[in-house]
């Protein structure tokens, strides 16, 4: 009777002990990064390996909620003035950084005066020239950070000053740049992760996080920039989430919500084979948008607009193509030069029709897209406000590739962020749409693109988030 008990008690301990082990590996998830972070400086921060660490050992004000509405998550409440150009912003008490010191409003200030430091130079930096100021301080124009339209009154409170209304601005601060900072301890976060290690880059839940405890208890994220290894990782049960795959035939594969990239096709004013709006529209017909969606119909769709959100058609104006000759001489088109750009290029020349074309990657030496006809590029939406896409049109922005300086464009978008009433700032971006490709020709949509993912069957995402790196918005499935 007693051997009996004991094998009944040692059957029961090694249960336990097997069940024990599985909850731990299920709350250990083990995350795929393409690339190295370069740098875990949230004000600096710009590729998609830096962003996936940070959105889980920091926050911000607001983040993007599912059908583009703005959560609160430091921010208690805010107001906005009647002239649309002062926001003032009460911070949630109780929030705490991981050594215990609370949330102060000038935490902020100080992340702020970082980003727009001419010493930092961040690529972030134009989040913030709609601050007063701002881009005076970031260009070395004015050396006293005070004169910044961002001050404190309380340790709970915040006050912002724009030069005009910009009633939209609470969609710059869902973005990772504008996350708080300690000047004395610039690593230390408050998000619901810590970094306990770097090699592997390793997160641990955050005991002192201010909101629900995490469901996964320890991340760890691995570099694979080589897909055939990744995948090898994944099916071997070595890996749990792949953020990123090529391929979006794989059984199990899912697509992140909401769509916030869009291939786009630049065609350039200064070179002679495209120096006419009218011959530029021309050549937009010819282009094969429809073959190009059709060769990954899971991960792209077709782009009735520069922007998802935009959703009215926007057509090519046709009326003058008849009239028009095409370029005799080939055309050169420069892109990226990585896996999915060389493909879409390839396919562009072999498609077009009545035209040649000849494709190049591009170098990295500045204004290297002003030695092609057509230049590819894709643009990542980082918060959901189209005017980060238009903004990056105005002189110097990331899409200005030719220098093209346009008065009546820059008074649309303007006008667009003057406009407190979002469907009017709507229909005005979809104006800005029309002219960039219509009167200006310098640009069309190619398609929208979905980020493709794996994630194990062990593990789901809280609806609405699907895709989301965020850690927090997933969860281990019972049994």
């Amino acid at each position: 009777m007693q051997l009996i008990l004991r094998v009944r008690l040692t059957l029961f301990c090694f249960l336990l002990c097997a069940a024990s082990l599985s909850i731990a590996q299920a709350s250990e998830l083990k995350i795929r990064l393409t690339s190295q972070p370069q740098t875990l400086n949230w004000n600096s921060a710009t590729t998609g390996s830096e962003s996936a660490i940070l959105l889980n050992v920091m926050e911000g004000l607001f983040e993007a909620g599912p059908n583009q509405k703005i959560n609160s998550i430091l921010a208690k409440s805010f107001t906005w003035s009647k002239d649309g150009k002062t926001l003032e912003i009460e911070l949630k008490s109780g929030i705490k950084w991981a050594d215990g010191v609370p949330l102060h409003a000038k935490h902020f200030v100080d992340s702020f005066e970082n980003l727009l430091s001419p010493s930092t130079n961040s690529p972030n930096a134009s989040l913030l020239f709609d601050l007063e100021s701002a881009k005076d301080y970031f260009l070395g124009k004015i050396k006293n950070f005070q004169q910044v339209g961002v001050k404190t009154t309380s340790s709970t409170h915040l006050t912002f000053k724009f030069h005009e209304p910009r009633t939209n601005f609470l969609s710059v601060l869902t973005h990772w740049a504008t996350f708080p900072l300690r000047k004395e301890k610039p690593t230390l976060t408050l998000g619901p992760y810590l970094i306990s290690s770097t090699s592997p880059i390793t997160l641990q839940a955050n005991g002192k996080y201010h909101g629900k405890k995490p469901s996964i208890n320890k991340a760890i994220f691995q570099v694979i920039p080589d897909r055939t290894q990744a995948l090898e990782a994944y099916h071997k049960n070595e890996l749990d989430f792949l953020l990123q795959v090529e391929d979006e035939t794989l059984p199990g594969v899912g697509f992140a919500e909401p769509v916030r990239v869009v291939g786009l096709l630049h065609f350039n004013p200064l070179r002679i084979h495209t120096n006419s709006p009218e011959v530029r529209r021309a050549i937009m017909t010819k282009i094969p948008v429809q073959e190009l969606v059709s060769a990954s119909p899971q991960t792209r769709l077709t782009a009735k607009n520069l922007l998802p959100m935009l959703s009215q058609d926007l057509h090519i104006e046709k009326n003058q193509k008849n009239r028009v000759k095409l370029p005799e001489n080939s055309l050169t088109l420069g892109y990226p030069n990585d896996d999915l750009s060389r493909a879409v290029a390839t396919l562009i020349q072999s498609k077009t029709d009545q035209i040649k074309i000849k494709t190049e990657p591009l170098s990295n030496a500045p204004g290297a897209a002003k030695r092609y006809d057509l230049v590819l590029s894709f643009f990542g939406l980082d918060y959901s406000e189209p005017d980060q896409f238009f903004s990056a049109f105005f002189a110097q922005g990331g899409l200005d590739f030719f220098d093209v300086s346009s008065p009546e464009l820059v008074q649309i978008i303007q006008k667009a962020r003057l406009s407190t009433n979002a469907q009017q700032r709507l229909a005005l971006y979809r104006d800005a749409a029309d002219y960039l490709q219509n009167k200006l020709s310098i640009v069309m949509p190619l398609f929208y693109r979905r980020r493709a993912f794996l994630l194990s069957p062990k593990y789901i995402h809280i609806p609405g988030y699907q895709g989301s790196p965020q850690i927090v918005k997933i969860n281990s499935k019972k049994g």
